[in-house]
């Protein structure tokens, strides 16, 4: 065995592994990376100094990492380019190593089609198969980002999904019966809204769950969930009390890293909000100078709102609506 084939073994050992980082060792050891993975934040990227440190002699060959196929190789290449930035960032600010890492990481990701941000850290990494062409045209991953939307909102409807994926109604329309086929959307709910099934609810928590936990441990997603599926002892068709004991296994198996994991979140949750608010208000300001500029051509604002506010509407409800109005003014006397 070689010196660095020694020390890659030793830096093994010591458990401070995570899936960027065994994907440098096993690419740069010459070994096959079945699934590659890459560095999304300080704490992965930590990982792979790491691995830097416990054997030098990588640190040179950081470059090779863009050898790897796909959007993966281009994203490594990418962070190769500014390893020295985002050490250095790093070693004094990891929230500005991390804020700097999406910023790589974002236009290569939506170029390839082939990950879908889902909250925090946790992405959806699309496979490279027949379906993936149709992945790759914009369907699936409009699916996943209106799935998404939907679970961050409690409730389906046409607008989340229209503003998630900026797909037409009659696509929408395909999203949620797509939705209600997997068994992610009850058909009808409270004041006729569509619903998140608990299945969907349980199943994405789930994911997030073992998400959050690879990352504090430095084990793979799989192994994380098969793990935790032993302990509790569930086969694959246990039903859903194996989801509900799935979930509470996340829950234990968290163990100290818990209010960290938290702390991450909430404030993943708060900046999400903020981001939120000033499009909110940027958008409100557009709004404004577009009445603005329509008022300085002669045009009625006020008219303009309700008709804004009509064709946002539902057109048999305005017929609905309109039939009532009607009546009520012919049994006072006011109809034309």
């Amino acid at each position: 065995m070689t010196e660095t084939a020694q020390r890659v073994a030793a830096w093994r050992e010591t458990g401070r592994t995570g899936s960027s980082s065994k994907t440098m060792a096993a690419h740069l050891m010459g070994e096959t990376v079945p699934s590659p993975s890459y560095p999304h934040d300080a704490a992965d990227f930590g990982r792979c100094l790491a691995l830097l440190d416990a054997v030098p002699e990588f640190r040179a060959r950081i470059g090779e990492m863009a050898e790897l196929s796909g959007y993966v190789g281009e994203v490594w290449g990418a962070l190769a380019e500014n390893w020295a930035t985002l050490e250095e960032l790093h070693g004094q600010m990891p929230e500005s190593c991390t804020t700097a890492m999406k910023a790589i990481l974002k236009p290569i990701e939506e170029a390839s089609g082939r990950v879908v941000r889902l909250g925090g850290n946790a992405s959806l990494h699309l496979p490279d198969n027949p379906l993936g062409n149709m992945m790759k045209e914009g369907m699936e991953i409009s699916y996943a980002a209106a799935v998404k939307a939907c679970v961050d909102a409690g409730e389906v409807t046409h607008t989340i999904i229209q503003r998630a994926t900026g797909l037409n109604t009659e696509m929408q329309a395909q999203i949620i019966q797509r939705m209600t086929k997997d068994g992610l959307v009850e058909p009808t709910g409270k004041n006729g809204k569509l619903l998140l099934t608990k299945k969907a609810i349980q199943a994405i928590g789930i994911a997030d769950k073992v998400q959050e936990i690879a990352e504090a441990t430095g084990k793979p997603a799989a192994q994380v969930l098969d793990a935790a599926k032993k302990a509790v002892g569930i086969g694959h068709n246990s039903g859903e009390k194996a989801v509900d004991k799935q979930e509470e296994m996340m829950n234990q198996a968290k163990g100290t890293a818990e209010g960290e994991i938290s702390g991450q979140r909430l404030k993943s949750f708060i900046e999400r909000v903020e981001r939120l608010e000033e499009e909110k208000r940027t958008l409100g300001e557009d709004v404004r100078d577009v009445y603005s500029e329509a008022k300085s051509q002669g045009f009625e604002p006020k008219i303009m709102r309700k008709i804004v506010a009509l064709r946002r509407s539902n057109l048999e409800k305005r017929r609905e609506e309109q039939e009532i109005l009607d009546l009520y003014m012919a049994a006072i006397g006011m109809a034309e």
